[in-house]
């Protein structure tokens, strides 16, 4: 159940580890011109010698030819369509261009390829039709420096290469984010700013930045008027749309908070996070971090109570009545990320660095918790970072 993550900030990081299993090649001066668009989705999460790299595709854009280029934290990179299914890779970086392909395969994934160490004849061949010079006594950094009378030359080369004359040097999987606009909750969307929040019903300026609505007078879940539950609904912003929001509500009854026609079970949603996974299942006094092997894998003992524990979350799918309104339930939480957010929160101790680093990186995350208390009455505490 354990998982190994690495953060990663951009894709030069992958190719450039792929030097120790294969043979790389590079450039002084950039080869692809116009970039193309990458079809396959705006996040990765990529698998190189055993660690994982998230990698982020959401905001490309135009180069000096008008095309497509991605860039972060000083690396700049350009993909170029051989095939639908090929793309070439170019990687400015730190003493030149580096270049890579990705191989997708559909359900299969995508894979990383590279150039072998050694060239075979059918690469010999493709070079030498291309007038370019692979010349091993020029590298960088382990990499092998390309020479030719005009990038075009280069460029051929590259473009000609068949994938039968490549080896895999690790793979990727590809999710889409969500639409701008997709729904988070209620009447908000994602690509909603300050001010049309401001402008909905019920809305109130609650600090220099939030917006806050009650959660019946807003229109979230109008059914809760009159039983005698409270909440609330708190905004926060960044200058593309919404950020974040916060729902707290206190003093639901256990029909109330498995009434399918109030609107509390709406609470809960948020956009389609696909490609999920568990940050942390917590049930009564058994918390499953899932950031934390020891956690789950420490003897006998810890796997019986995580047995009980997912057993519990079997019970909930069955009956929500039943489930919260047991004599022995206490609280649960249940925390989900997209692989590619895990990804950029590793290196943490506990789920709670985890979130920490998810909120600070502003990447998609759902926290949903439901707390009983000593009324016998239940708190919902939900955060939705679209």
């Amino acid at each position: 159940m354990a998982r190994s993550y690495k953060h990663l900030f951009g894709l030069g990081t992958v190719l450039a580890a792929s030097v120790a299993l294969s043979g790389c090649y590079m450039t002084s001066d950039p080869v692809v011109q116009k970039g193309d668009a990458m079809p396959w989705g705006d996040n990765a999460v990529c698998t190189l010698d055993g660690k994982n790299y998230a990698l982020d595709f959401t905001k490309p854009e135009k180069d000096a030819a008008g095309g497509t280029v991605y860039k972060r934290n000083g690396e700049e990179y350009t993909f170029k369509r051989i095939e639908d299914d090929l793309y070439l890779v170019q990687l400015k970086g730190k003493g030149g261009y580096r270049y890579g392909y990705l191989f997708n395969q559909g359900q299969k994934g995508t894979r990383i390829l590279s150039f072998p160490q050694e060239p075979g004849q059918g690469l010999a061949n493709l070079a030498r039709e291309a007038d370019v010079m692979l010349s091993r006594s020029k590298t960088i950094e382990g990499w092998t420096e390309m020479d030719a009378r005009k990038p075009t030359d280069i460029e051929k080369f590259l473009t000609s290469v068949k994938i039968g004359d490549l080896k895999p040097a690790g793979e990727c999987s590809f999710t889409k984010a969500p639409a701008k606009d997709a729904v988070i909750l209620g009447p908000l969307r994602r690509n909603m700013l300050r001010d049309d929040v401001l402008a909905l019903k019920g809305a109130e300026e609650c600090s220099l930045a939030d917006v806050c609505f009650d959660l019946v007078e807003g229109g979230f879940a109008a059914g809760l008027g009159g039983n005698g539950a409270k909440g609330t609904v708190t905004v926060s912003f960044t200058e593309e749309g919404i950020s974040r929001v916060e729902t707290q509500i206190n003093g639901l009854s256990v029909d109330a908070l498995t009434d399918k026609t109030n609107g509390v079970g709406s609470i809960s949603g948020g956009p389609n996070m696909s490609d999920s996974i568990p940050v942390l299942f917590g049930i009564n006094s058994v918390d499953l971090d899932f950031t934390n092997p020891e956690s789950i894998r420490s003897g006998p003992q810890a796997e019986k109570r995580a047995r009980d524990a997912i057993a519990k979350l079997d019970g909930l799918s069955k009956g929500g009545k039943e489930f919260f309104g047991a004599p022995d339930f206490r609280r649960i939480r249940l925390i989900f990320a997209p692989k590619s957010s895990v990804v950029r929160a590793a290196g943490v101790k506990g789920y709670q660095q985890a979130i920490a680093k998810m909120e600070d990186a502003k990447v998609p995350f759902q926290d949903f918790g439901i707390t009983k208390t000593e009324k016998g009455l239940y708190d919902m505490h939900v955060v939705i970072q679209p």
